[in-house]
């Protein structure tokens, strides 16, 4: 059952306010006044904690405005009256969560704010999701969302209620928080806040988000002289790319992104090592202008080599189908010759091959004389597309 009254008592003042429900005052079983004063929240079926009393003891008159409670009045002996007035001030609530189905990568939430009317305590709300009735995590901000996102994304402040309720929209970074997946079943769910307190939190029924389509694109390039060995590594969603020049005590190149579609990372003109060997998504990797041997070495995702200067090193992962890219000049004359390239009558050393199942020739040669069927060790079959 329900919990009780702090005080028994009758000829109770009541208020509702939103899911809250304030009992004031009141008479108790010798026919006394009582100053008790209890707020019952709907959704746990609890009564809250630390509530005020009435400043004096009486039955009284309740009525609620906006997040106010209102007492006025009642009595407080046989003929005797108050002219007293007691505002209990509660947190805002949120009403009416709207969302739709989402493919953009953001999904607009709309919800209704109320409470008191007062620049002076403004409110702020913090937003979880749920995928398929799993743990709430906290979900992030986008821009064009109503208020003020924190630098983290999680919280949004500055935001005014009042009494009868004002609307706004927050939008969800569904692209950061979901990645590249497809997720019929979310909720989501806003709980407010001001200076008051904390007020309940509202959970939107289910809808879909599907970002699968979303391409998220993220290209580094080191762009500088020096021998550089730079180090791709990926943890579940993210990415973590560092580079140091040779010679130097720590890595001057730090990047972290999340939720990539493709991913390419450029070298400088020196001789580079990019070893992208502790990833599985898909990445291209270039060891950069100049003629400098470099050594790429892929992960366990289907990667992409560009040629990358005369006797350059290219290691793919055996248990995917990597491709090796020779980009074309316009107008090259481009044959297949084992064990060499011959371009514009000129040999091509393209290195050490490993783990490279596929070879192709882009840009806008002239033509490709594709007379050579078995290519370098290997290389297992042959595709050549010419842009």
């Amino acid at each position: 059952g329900l919990p009780p009254l702090s005080v028994a008592r009758d000829n109770i003042a009541m208020a509702r306010v939103g899911k809250l429900v304030v009992f004031a005052g009141g008479n108790d079983a010798s026919g006394g006044y009582v100053s008790a004063v209890d707020v019952f929240d709907g959704d746990s079926g609890t009564f809250l904690p630390g509530t005020p009393q009435l400043s004096t003891d009486r039955n009284t008159i309740g009525v609620a405005v906006g997040s106010e409670a209102i007492f006025a009045g009642g009595h407080v002996g046989q003929t005797q009256t108050s002219a007293k007035v007691d505002i209990f001030r509660l947190p805002p609530d949120v009403t009416a969560i709207g969302t739709s189905e989402s493919s953009s990568g953001t999904a607009a939430v709309n919800y209704t704010l109320i409470g008191e009317n007062s620049s002076s305590n403004p409110a702020s709300i913090q937003f979880q999701y749920s995928v398929d009735g799993g743990p709430w995590q906290a979900g992030h901000f986008a821009a064009g969302s109503d208020g003020t996102v924190s630098s983290d994304g999680l919280t949004i402040s500055g935001l005014t209620s009042s009494p009868t309720g004002t609307s706004y929209t927050l939008v969800w970074d569904t692209a950061r928080d979901l990645g590249n997946t497809d997720n019929p079943n979310v909720q989501v769910r806003i709980t407010p806040s001001d200076s008051v307190g904390t007020g309940d939190t509202v959970t939107s029924p289910a809808f879909a988000v599907d970002n699968t389509g979303i391409v998220n694109t993220l290209v580094i390039h080191a762009n500088d002289t020096s021998n550089d060995t730079i180090y791709v590594t990926q943890s579940g969603s993210t990415v973590n790319v560092t580079g140091t020049p040779s010679g130097a005590s720590s890595a001057t190149l730090s990047v972290s992104a999340s939720n990539m579609t493709s991913i390419t990372v450029i070298g400088g003109s020196g001789n580079n090592k990019i070893d992208a060997s502790e990833t599985t998504m898909p990445i291209t990797l270039d060891g950069g202008a100049g003629s400098g041997a470099d050594t790429l070495i892929g992960g366990s995702g289907s990667d992409s080599f560009v040629y990358s200067g005369s006797a350059s090193t290219y290691v793919g992962s055996n248990n995917a189908s990597n491709t090796l890219i020779y980009p074309a000049n316009l107008g090259d004359v481009i044959d297949e010759l084992l064990p060499e390239l011959t371009v514009n009558g000129g040999a091509e050393n393209l290195g050490s091959i490993s783990g490279i199942e596929n070879f192709d020739v882009t840009g806008s040669p002239a033509s490709v004389n594709n007379t050579q069927q078995t290519l370098w060790p290997g290389i297992v079959s042959l595709g050549i597309t010419c842009g």
